[in-house]
């Protein structure tokens, strides 16, 4: 697990007005697109993101794009996925396509509890307060307190 929505606000409230056969980017207008921030039926991934009809298929045909990438922390190809759906999305042509221009949490910015200044002992009220949640990895390494910030995020508060 890398990253988890935290706020309502932000994942849900500000794009329930949009039409549902809208493929939306939550902030559209930073380069790379970021991956975790796409919302669309599966139809509308297909085709936006061309799609092919299995997940093979499709990691096979993004490995082989030539895609601009990096190698980051050990990893081949770091950011293929997102310099891959950046290309494609700039080139769509359909009016089905909603690119949303908000602010992208970056380093320093308080909307993303990120795993560099990891604090699992916050109040709910504290947690809501980011937008999502850049988790601690390995997951099997950190379950203990990832698993505690998800616990205090779905509390019941009454």
């Amino acid at each position: 697990m890398d990253m988890f929505p935290i706020s309502k606000e932000f994942f849900i409230d500000q794009i329930q007005g949009i039409d549902d056969d809208k493929y939306v980017h939550l902030f559209g207008l930073h380069r790379p697109i970021s991956v975790c921030y796409h919302v669309a039926k599966g139809r509308l991934f297909k085709k936006v993101l061309q799609l092919d009809d299995t997940f093979e298929e499709s990691v096979t045909r993004v490995y082989n794009s030539g895609a601009s990438c990096i190698t980051h922390m050990g990893f081949d190809r770091w950011g293929l996925d997102e310099s891959y759906s950046t290309k494609l999305i700039e080139k769509y042509e359909g009016d089905d396509l909603l690119l949303l221009p908000n602010h992208v949490p970056r380093k320093g910015d308080n909307k993303r509890l990120r795993r560099d200044k990891w604090n699992p002992n916050h109040s709910k009220s504290q947690f809501t307060s980011y937008i999502d949640c850049h988790c601690l990895r390995p997951y099997n390494r950190h379950k203990e307190e990832i698993d505690r910030v998800v616990e205090i995020l779905t509390e019941d508060d009454g």
